[in-house]
């Protein structure tokens, strides 16, 4: 990410001219139930979202979801919406404690779907996801009657197929890891590699078949190959994220890149004769996962 993508992420709701500073939290939210205004709660969070940062960036280290900071941020936010409207401050519970439940909720929730829509537990749910999706390629609508179709045909509830259709829809957010392994494709297939067609069913339906043969030809490597192919290209060779949770000088956290390790390096990492060897396993790496991938198309 970017110095410039990643300061937009970190101040989303920030307004301009900045609105002024009341004593608690708490002072922000209250004139929302005098007047209905909405604004008052954009205005909580333009003083908030410092607070709400750093506890993304916890959730990020803790479920070792690098690259999913604005997605758990926007989960957090919905949480709160969500206890807005059932938030009845005449109890003289504080807003943010009684926000809690619903911000761990949606951030759950997200966590959960995530992994069950990509990285799920076994293969069996991994081909019940695609073929969830493949009806609903036929289908294109998201309705009672699609998924009363999707449940007879993949014998699951009501409930669990909503929920699994709804993982599929996700924009599985790895494609950080398909452009740094495009570097070494040519720009055409880069290109195709990189594209973003999650608003498009069948095309994503097609963008996860590919990401699930470009994994599977990692994964296929060996330790060692895996090692230097993610050590080479900037990833963690374990979760895929590129970027990592750092710390500066005063100790808040941070979200920095992976940087890429020179051959010289790998070589040392690894105990390797010269940075040649290193090149030559990591270029040989690549060739197995194209390989692996050319039934693919």
């Amino acid at each position: 990410m970017k110095n410039n993508d990643w300061e937009q992420e970190l101040h989303l709701y920030r307004l301009d001219p900045a609105p002024p500073r009341e004593a608690t939290f708490q002072d922000y939210i209250a004139p929302y139930f005098t007047d209905g205004d909405i604004t008052h709660f954009f205005v909580f969070l333009h003083h908030y979202e410092n607070k709400l940062n750093k506890r993304v960036m916890g959730w990020v280290a803790n479920y070792e979801m690098r690259g999913h900071f604005p997605d758990l941020k926007q989960a957090a936010v919905v949480g709160m919406l969500k206890a807005l409207a059932r938030y009845d401050i005449s109890r003289g519970v504080d807003f943010l404690v009684y926000a809690q439940r619903y911000i761990l909720n949606e951030v759950d929730d997200y966590v959960r779907t995530m992994r069950t829509g990509f990285t799920v537990q076994s293969s069996d749910a991994y081909k019940t996801l695609k073929k969830a999706m493949a009806i609903y390629n036929q289908q294109r609508d998201t309705g009672d009657e699609t998924i009363a179709l999707i449940a007879a045909k993949i014998s699951r509830p009501l409930d669990e197929t909503a929920d699994i259709l709804a993982a599929g829809l996700r924009n599985m957010n790895f494609m950080d890891f398909y452009r740094r392994y495009a570097e070494d494709e040519d720009d055409e297939t880069a290109e195709d590699v990189t594209r973003d067609d999650s608003s498009e069913p069948y095309r994503m339906y097609m963008r996860m078949l590919r990401e699930e043969a470009l994994l599977s030809a990692y994964n296929n490597l060996d330790y060692r190959e895996r090692s230097i192919v993610a050590a080479r290209l900037g990833f963690c060779m374990d979760c895929l994220g590129t970027e990592h949770i750092a710390t500066t000088e005063d100790g808040s956290p941070v979200q920095r890149k992976t940087k890429k390790q020179a051959y010289a390096d790998i070589a040392i990492d690894h105990t390797l004769s010269s940075p040649s060897t290193a090149e030559r396993i990591y270029r040989q790496a690549l060739e197995k996962m194209r390989r692996s991938m050319v039934d693919w198309g």
